[in-house]
């Protein structure tokens, strides 16, 4: 026998109550990081900057409190320390080591509570913080590898410049000739026709940023002034009528009469 209308909606009243009685699921509040200790390790001088997620799963509304306690607090600061978090709700808190001058240790444990209510389980994160010295910075090293100290040279010259650094750093070079930049980086032509000959003065420098190095190598140029291609059939013509001249001089006439 099939169900009535009555009863079809008699059924749905029932599982309408009895979806509405079930009381919703209570969490605990927690804070999101990865796994239970977080290890910073960072520089002297150089402050670390972290932060949790504080996060309330069906919690009261309320006003909670995240501080710090073991030695770490001492060199700890939170952008919030206090605040209002509803359930369902998360709260990103900024932390900051401020870093001291000398290499040091700390320990702590970041504490979640509630005000006017413990919090059970307690919720609570260990830290530890690390400050070393940092490692020795090493100027780079360079090396013009042509043209050579001492050297002479004339119309287009190939600069070859190279440069290392064993801390692995990012390198700049610059080339300069006569204290005036001519190129970024390893190489340049030298069109040395533009110069007047003699000695001029070739300088190069790398740097990784923060320390540099350069070498200097001084060098002659001596560029021949070149003979027109049509000047010797001048000379030879012009040498030819002077001879000319001078022998109608002899015979006692004038090559202009």
């Amino acid at each position: 026998m099939g169900m009535g209308p009555v009863m079809r909606i008699l059924s749905i009243v029932i599982i309408a109550s009895i979806l509405v009685m079930v009381p919703g699921a209570t969490g605990e509040p927690g804070l999101g990081s990865s796994g239970p200790l977080q290890v910073f390790s960072g520089q002297t001088g150089r402050n670390i900057t972290s932060y949790i997620r504080v996060y309330n799963e069906g919690n009261e509304t309320g006003i909670y409190r995240v501080s710090m306690e073991g030695n770490a607090s001492e060199i700890t600061t939170l952008s919030d320390e206090y605040f209002n978090l509803t359930p369902g709700d998360t709260r990103r808190v900024s932390i900051t080591y401020a870093a001291p001058g000398v290499e040091s240790n700390y320990t702590g444990t970041i504490l979640l509570s509630l005000e006017g209510t413990q919090i059970v389980p307690t919720v609570r994160k260990e830290v530890v913080v690390r400050f070393e010295r940092p490692v020795a910075n090493h100027a780079p090293v360079v090396d013009i590898l042509r043209p050579g100290q001492g050297d002479e040279v004339s119309g287009d010259v190939d600069v070859v410049v190279r440069a290392s650094d064993q801390d692995g750093d990012d390198i700049s070079i610059i080339i300069y000739i006569d204290g005036e930049m001519v190129s970024e980086g390893e190489t340049h032509v030298w069109e040395t026709d533009r110069y007047e000959n003699g000695e001029h003065e070739l300088f190069a420098v790398a740097s990784d940023g923060t320390l540099s190095s350069n070498q200097t190598v001084l060098l002659r140029v001596d560029n021949q002034r070149k003979i027109p291609p049509a000047l010797p059939s001048i000379l030879i013509i012009a040498g030819v009528i002077l001879v000319i001249i001078l022998l109608l001089f002899r015979r006692g006439g004038s090559p202009l009469q």
